[in-house]
């Protein structure tokens, strides 16, 4: 989640600065056609984006499958039967439309270089991933596009996995990784700011006291889990 908000955020910091030194000159016509493409391939963007999130839900959208095994079957519909894996390859396709906006050459080769990776990533971390945990032996004609829809509960046709009760103040539980997560954050925010603004050197105190929690207590857990059966 963290790495999807950086990767927007450094994107729209780069369109603002190359807004604000100047777009290049061009005639009416060209602004005219330029922008409306630009603002249609943006719009489309979201819309992908938004269709596939519907289709396989926050747990698949966040990568739930890589950290947590749940049982399930594949299905794929709605946006998924009119482009392969659209989160990856029409769900960009604001990058394109941002660059004809702007009418920007770096931006273009920026958003060129960007969706790369994410196509890199795609063939090379995300469809291996899929194929190990859920296979493709249900049909014989499905793609391994079809896998990036993980159904657990069955809705209409759409497939979705359930993940109700995983983070809330709710439904309190000390086994669930969301909850702990949430309570710990709360606690900290209301802690720390009740007795003022923190300083830089706190700030970094805070920073490594949570990198040492991180990398020494889940490592230790983990270990556990994988040794002891936790």
């Amino acid at each position: 989640m963290v790495v999807l908000a950086n990767d927007g955020l450094t994107y729209i910091v780069l369109t603002v600065a190359i807004w604000l030194k100047g777009l290049a000159p061009a005639g009416v016509f060209a602004t005219v056609v330029s922008s409306t493409t630009g603002l249609a391939l943006c719009v489309f963007s979201i819309w992908s984006k938004a269709a596939a999130h519907d289709c396989v839900g926050d747990f698949a959208w966040y990568w739930g499958d890589f950290f947590f095994v749940m049982e399930g079957e594949l299905t794929f519909a709605g946006v998924y039967d009119l482009f392969p894996h659209p989160m990856y390859t029409v769900g960009y396709s604001a990058y394109y439309g941002i660059s004809l906006i702007t009418r920007s050459y770096t931006l273009l080769f920026v958003s060129l270089v960007a969706h790369a990776g994410q196509l890199i990533f795609l063939f090379v971390v995300e469809e291996p991933h899929i194929q190990k945990i859920y296979g493709d032996d249900d049909s014989a004609d499905m793609s391994p596009a079809a896998a990036l829809v993980a159904a657990g509960v069955e809705d209409g046709g759409v497939g979705k996995v359930s993940v109700d009760g995983m983070v809330g103040l709710g439904r309190p539980s000390m086994f669930r990784a969301g909850n702990v997560a949430l309570y710990t954050m709360v606690a900290l925010t209301v802690g720390i700011f009740a007795f003022g603004r923190p300083s830089a050197a706190a700030a970094v105190v805070y920073m490594v006291a949570w990198r040492v929690v991180q990398w020494g207590g889940l490592g230790w857990v983990l270990k556990a889990q994988a040794e002891e059966g936790w």
